[in-house]
């Protein structure tokens, strides 16, 4: 049986990815709005990245970085009416949104995110995956791990939004992703998210990793450690190099 190689993670018009034997994280902007032409330059990406001319499914894994989402109690979901959900929240968008919803937290929360046309069909035609995993399926598998800790939080950046998960004596706070344009930005939201929960009184996790370009985990901690609001929280980063820029050919 095959193990996991590489972890892929897709945004608009980008996807980055991770190879597990050395942790270095590389990204790839796509160059065209058509369709078939997106697939095909992200496949020959990965192919690249992985020095494959065959993509082994069981070797990958993937998860859809969405800036748009809605979450919600599994108690009162309809799933007839998961439009009606995501477009309170967001919005008619001028494009049918591709949604999908995936269960969270031991399926006491219903997640609803916004899926790239292209992702769906990469997916679907490259992995035969049906289905586009949400980001937040990865982060909150990542905190079971901490479970025991009285406030967990995972701090995920992308390159345009911040996907945030607290935890509190074993319940979910808070999920979401939060547009944001500067590092301050990042700070700003995180605290003030810690301060409304009360989650900077007791001794707790801050998990972190970044796939932003211009953002290194590095670069983040170092900031977070100035700030007194933060010394409760023993922050763990993902390890992997600062992500690298492809250009293509």
């Amino acid at each position: 049986m095959m193990s996991v190689k590489y972890t892929v993670f897709y945004e608009s018009t980008s996807l980055s990815i991770i190879r597990h034997v050395d942790g270095e994280v590389l990204r790839y902007s796509l160059k065209s709005s058509e369709l078939t032409h997106r697939i095909e330059e992200s496949k020959a990406f990965i192919k690249d990245v992985t020095e494959s001319s065959f993509l082994h499914s069981p070797e990958f894994e993937h998860y859809v970085c969405s800036g748009y989402t809605v979450s919600l109690p599994a108690s009162i979901f309809d799933s007839n009416f998961v439009k009606d959900y995501f477009e309170r929240v967001h919005g008619t968008f001028e494009a049918e949104p591709i949604l999908e919803h995936a269960s969270l937290n031991h399926q006491k929360v219903i997640h609803i995110y916004n899926v790239p046309l292209w992702t769906k069909s990469f997916l679907e035609t490259t992995f035969s995956k049906p289905n586009s995993p949400t980001l937040f399926e990865y982060l909150i598998q990542s905190m079971e791990l901490y479970s025991q800790r009285k406030v967990v939080v995972f701090l995920f950046v992308s390159e345009s939004a911040i996907h945030v998960v607290l935890q509190k004596n074993g319940d979910l706070r808070f999920i979401d992703s939060i547009p944001f344009d500067t590092l301050e930005d990042i700070v700003y939201h995180l605290l003030n998210l810690l301060t409304k929960n009360k989650a900077t009184e007791d001794p707790g996790v801050l998990l972190l990793q970044s796939i932003n370009a211009g953002h290194s985990p590095k670069t983040i901690q170092h900031l977070l450690s100035q700030m007194a609001n933060f010394n409760t929280l023993e922050v763990i980063v993902k390890k992997h190099q600062k992500p690298v820029i492809v250009t293509g050919k």
